[in-house]
């Protein structure tokens, strides 16, 4: 038994003395100028990240804004197609302005400028609608006769929630008719 407590005693005693070495300096500089090497990387990885993730979310705003835009020239589009054909004729002008020719062509009769007129008036109804989405300071319609000129041209002004009548252009060559026809509507 002494033999084996002597045994345990040296193999103990050799143990201790394996572990008292450590690890080199050669090795915790190697690892030390690992770890800085990882942590250079890892700083750039991060300044990567938070490039693509700013990047990434100013795309993505002017995405959502571009999506706007489209859905407000949707609206437009609508409000155009019902309410002059599906054949109209739309601009978008800055400052604020959408001009508008329809794609209907009316007689120079005073019933065709009476049609027009009445046609304008449910089409300004109809922008009650979309107050939030068609929001431009003028609104100009052109109407076009069966020549295929402009003999009536309609300007609708932003006044708060809805439009205003601002003018109403004519073609001087037809003025009688379009008087008349205009005069029609008032009775």
């Amino acid at each position: 038994m002494k033999k084996i407590l002597l045994l345990l005693l040296f193999t103990s005693l050799f143990s201790l003395t394996g572990c008292s070495n450590g690890i080199s300096q050669e090795e915790y500089d190697s690892i030390n100028t690992e770890k800085e090497n990882l942590q250079k990387e890892l700083d750039n990885l991060q300044s990567e990240y938070s490039e693509m993730k700013s990047n990434y979310e100013s795309l993505e705003q002017t995405r959502k804004e571009e999506t706007m835009a489209e859905l407000d020239l949707a609206t437009v589009k609508a409000w155009v197609t019902a309410s002059f054909g599906d054949d109209s004729i739309y601009f978008v002008n800055e400052p604020r302005f959408l001009q508008c020719i329809s794609s209907k062509k009316y007689s120079l009769t005073e019933d065709g400028v009476t049609e027009a007129w009445s046609n304008t008036l449910v089409a300004a109804a109809a922008l009650g609608q979309y107050k939030n989405k068609i929001v431009y300071d003028r609104i100009a319609v052109k109407y076009m006769s069966d020549s295929n000129n402009c003999f009536l041209e309609v300007i609708l002004k932003r006044d708060g929630d809805t439009y205003a009548l601002e003018k109403v252009l004519g073609d001087i060559d037809n003025s009688n008719v379009i008087i008349s026809g205009l005069s029609n509507t008032s009775n």
